[in-house]
Parts: C-alpha cells; structure tokens; sequence
C-alpha cells in the first residue's frame, strides 16, 4: 500500500472518530394521531411502555425543563449551555427556532448546569406525535423516527440531580475529541513506525 493512500485512510480514519453525533437511545415513539403532543404524561406512558419491555428501567423525568418555541430566548442562547446545528459534525449553526422548524433532522447538545437533562423529545405535526431519546453528552440527533416530518420543537426533561437515565450515578467520561486526539496521535505514530 503506498504512502499517500495509507495517509488518505488515516484521515479518513480521524475524521470517522471525530464526527460524535449520537442520538440517545430512542425510548419510543408515540404515534399521536389522538393526543400525541409531548406532554409530561406521555412521556412517562413511552417510558412505562419501554420499562414493561426493557431491563434495565428507566428513571422518570421530574419534569419539563424548557421547549424550543417556548423558551426560545433561552434555548437558543449558546451562553445556557444549548447548541443546534444542521450537521452531525457540528458546524453549521441553528440559530433560531424558525430555522429548526425548518430541518427535518438536526443536532443539538447542551452544556449548561441549569437542569440535569435526562431526557429529549423531538415532535412532529401533530399527527406525528413525537419521538423521546434518552439524552447523551455530546452531539445527540434530533429525529422523528419513522417519518420524514419537520421538526415542530424539541422538549427537554430533566431529572434527578446526579443520575443518569437509568438511575445510576453520572461519572465524568473523558472528552471525546481528547480521546479522538490520543487515537489519531496513535496512528500517526504506528504510521511512522512501518515506515
């Protein structure tokens, strides 16, 4: 294999581990055509329903922490802690909600130490419904699993200080972009070593 093609899949490599767009575990998705709005008591119904299926168990949000077009001063202030983007790589800014609502898929992550979120749901028209993922550090993927549909907001539940949503204790995890670095680092060194 020769020099510039090994170079071209080490790049190709560091880019793959870069790009950290997760959603969170989709927990459900509730169907709506008869209320299917994201309220508290629905989201607990996806939750119940995944429980009842599921081991381990799921924790329940304590409530509603903000909504896009609700809260959008707050939402979309990057100094809150919340960052959308039209990308999984995270570089093309959403800055208002009329440009989310525009988006059938998004990304968003939030930073912020105002609530301990736990839990996102991204709603559709309103005979979508919405879908509810569990929330991950990072870039986390806003979708209406199972339909092309625009994005109408996204609501955000928190829980519990300290608890992830399996009710276990959150433990800092190093970042991924630094574990990115050691891992390029890596193979830039192992390249150098066979040559």
């Amino acid at each position: 294999m020769n020099t510039r093609l090994k170079s071209l899949l080490g790049t190709a490599l560091c880019a793959a581990l870069i790009s950290n767009a997760n959603a969170g575990m989709l927990v459900g998705n509730n169907a709506g055509a008869m209320g299917g709005n994201d309220t508290l008591a629905k989201v607990l119904e996806e939750i119940d329903e995944y429980n009842a299926a599921n081991d381990p168990d799921l924790i329940d949000p304590t409530g509603l922490f903000k909504k896009s077009d609700g809260d959008a001063a707050f939402v979309f202030n990057p100094a809150n802690g919340f960052a959308f983007y039209q990308d999984a790589a995270g570089m093309i800014p959403v800055l208002t909600e009329g440009a989310l609502t525009s988006l059938s898929v998004a990304y968003f992550e939030y930073t912020g130490t105002d609530a301990n979120l736990l839990y996102y749901s991204a709603k559709g028209p309103s005979k979508f419904g919405f879908s509810l993922f569990t929330f991950m550090p990072g870039l986390n993927q806003l979708d209406l699993v199972g339909a092309s549909n625009e994005i109408s907001h996204v609501s955000f539940w928190e829980g519990p200080p300290g608890l992830d949503p399996n009710g276990d204790p959150l433990i800092p995890e190093p970042g991924s972009l630094l574990l990115t670095a050691w891992a390029c680092l890596a193979l830039a060194a192992q390249r150098r070593a066979l040559r």
